[in-house]
């Protein structure tokens, strides 16, 4: 009798290489399961040791669903390592990083941010008074900026490793992620200001029409945009380079990509990594959550208010307003 065909080179790629994305609504948990990602399985004190279940069981019939917690679990034990996060708004920087501080204070004040805000019912002027930036994140930013343009991210051949290597080195440095995350505390990201204002939800209405411009022309601050299908993939197309700059620096160590992208917010975004890679798999995060819950955040905000900015994506309204 013949020996069977081996299969652990076809499965051995999955553990060489895996990407996931994360969507959901904000606040539905995409950032608690990306926590749970790049922690991996470590020593398994975040996992529910089987035998300490069958110890409370003894001598009782032990239900199917614990023998399969005992399956995944040994599972888990040796092949859970952690993922690597990419966050969409680390990205978003760096697009912005591509301009001068200055330029994205005058997107700030300009008029399609204006309009945007009013026909969302958001008040604009609130922008405007909470994205101050001090001289030393000034100094920051245009460190950070000349460092990030040196690289020159739309020149990198695809042989050109030590240019990959340029770029992941910047991009997942823990210093440039806690610049990130100055950045868009400073737009009004995480406030739980209760004066009045809705921060959080101007930081939000902010970043979508950063996006939708770069969507529609390549380009994140454009006051006068022209759609073209051809920029539509802008951002998950950075994305991508981010990926591949984790493939070169791990494949000297023979480790492995495992990235996990934390979230994405657009269907066509989720098609086009689909189309790219076999190892890619979306995965919706979803909880049982009132939008009441939001309140305290959003600062009491009426439903309708907190539904026009951050269920864009979701509702088909993005649709209607020409949102990509």
């Amino acid at each position: 009798m013949e020996d069977g065909i081996s299969l652990d080179h076809i499965y051995n790629l999955r553990k060489k290489f895996t990407i996931l994305g994360l969507t959901g609504e904000t606040g539905f948990g995409c950032s608690e399961v990306t926590a749970c990602l790049i922690n991996g399985f470590g020593n398994g004190d975040n996992f529910e040791n089987p035998i300490e279940i069958f110890k409370r069981f003894k001598r009782r019939p032990i239900h199917n669903a614990f023998r399969k917690h005992r399956i995944v679990y040994n599972y888990a034990k040796e092949n859970f390592n952690p993922f690597t996060e990419i966050k969409y708004k680390h990205v978003i920087s760096l697009f912005l990083l591509e301009h001068n501080l200055k330029e994205l204070v005058d997107f700030v004040k300009s008029k399609s941010m204006i309009d945007a805000f009013h026909l969302c019912g958001l008040k604009y002027q609130e922008l405007v008074n909470q994205a101050k930036f001090d001289r030393s994140f000034s100094n920051d930013f245009k460190s950070y900026s000349d460092q990030f343009k040196s690289i020159k991210i739309a020149d990198i051949k695809k042989h050109d490793k030590s240019k990959w290597l340029d770029l992941y080195d910047f991009f997942f440095d823990p210093n440039f992620q806690k610049f990130s995350d100055r950045l868009h505390t400073n737009l009004g990201k995480n406030s739980m200001d209760h004066d009045g204002r809705f921060t959080a939800l101007n930081y939000h209405k902010f970043i979508q029409e950063i996006c939708n411009n770069l969507r529609k022309t390549g380009a994140a601050f454009n006051n006068n945009p022209v759609t073209s299908f051809d920029k539509i993939f802008t951002v998950v197309e950075r994305i991508n380079k981010l990926i591949k700059s984790h493939r070169y620096k791990k494949e000297d160590t023979d480790g492995e990509t495992q990235i996990v992208i934390n979230s994405l917010k657009n269907p066509l975004e989720i098609m086009f990594f689909k189309q790219r890679y076999s190892a890619f798999y979306a995965i919706a995060v979803n909880k049982d959550k009132s939008i009441g819950d939001y309140k305290p955040k959003y600062n009491s905000a009426d439903d309708e208010l907190i539904n026009n900015v951050l269920n864009v994506e979701y509702n088909g309204g993005g649709g209607k307003q020409g949102i990509l």
